[in-house]
């Protein structure tokens, strides 16, 4: 219909007409870009909010786990302290004695967070990183998850130490002693059954030599999740205020 008037208006001469009718296309070509342009910010912005709450929700949940691994690693750290005194030449006390049992399990273990990154991997792969509301939002996300890349480097070095350890604890613990943690038993024992568990312990050097490694990587874990945090909940601020 348009054009048909518009061949009309030209037949007919009628310059002023022909140019209004140019004009209407030119305005209406323009207005469908505009709203082609904003029904495709529109959806982009959609994506980029889904995509930063899902980055929020891994951020405090990486939170919560490195709280976890601080806890953990605290308790762990404080028995690895406790059997290093041992070697030292401290004397336990009864309640110690009777806690022997339950301080040089939990002295071999180590526990290590395993963030999950797919959100970001997922902007990664799918070159949508722009979706990112700012640049340096971008720049800490990238030193962030780089920085737990690089601390799980650690998890060789400690997995050695720890595997000695637990391999020579097989030749201190009793099998029902063994067993008692698996089971769910109460690991109690008698100040009497704690002196001859410190009598192997003290006789046993592959213990004594994977020690310091486990020592070391419990202060490490601790000073890697109290960091992994600062990063996390500064990016969470800057999120917060780029939203508002």
């Amino acid at each position: 219909m348009l054009l048909r008037r518009f061949m009309q208006h030209v037949k007919d001469q009628n310059w002023f007409a022909v140019g209004l009718d140019v004009v209407v296309v030119i305005v209406g070509i323009f207005l469908g870009m505009q709203v082609t342009e904003w029904n495709d910010a529109r959806k982009e912005q959609i994506t980029s909010d889904e995509y930063m709450s899902r980055i929020i929700t891994d951020l405090n949940s990486d939170i919560n786990l490195f709280n976890t691994v601080i806890s953990a690693a605290e308790i762990r750290l404080s028995k690895g302290l406790f059997i290093r005194d041992l070697y030292n030449g401290y004397q336990p006390t009864e309640d110690e004695y009777s806690e022997l049992l339950k301080t040089v399990r939990l002295a071999g273990f180590t526990f290590r967070a395993k963030v999950n990154d797919n959100t970001f991997e997922a902007l990664k792969s799918s070159g949508t990183l722009h979706l990112i509301p700012t640049a340096n939002i971008r720049d800490e996300l990238f030193s962030y998850y780089g920085f737990l890349n690089h601390t799980d480097q650690w998890s060789y070095i400690t997995n050695d130490n720890q595997l000695g350890y637990l391999d020579a604890l097989k030749d201190i613990r009793t099998l029902e002693q063994a067993d008692a943690w698996f089971a769910g038993v109460d690991e109690t024992i008698t100040t009497e059954e704690g002196k001859v568990l410190l009598d192997k312990i003290l006789q046993s050097n592959d213990l004594k030599r994977s020690l310091p490694g486990l020592i070391i990587a419990q202060r490490k874990f601790i000073s890697d999740a109290r960091r992994s945090i600062e990063m996390a909940n500064n990016i969470l601020e800057m999120l917060n205020s780029s939203s508002e």
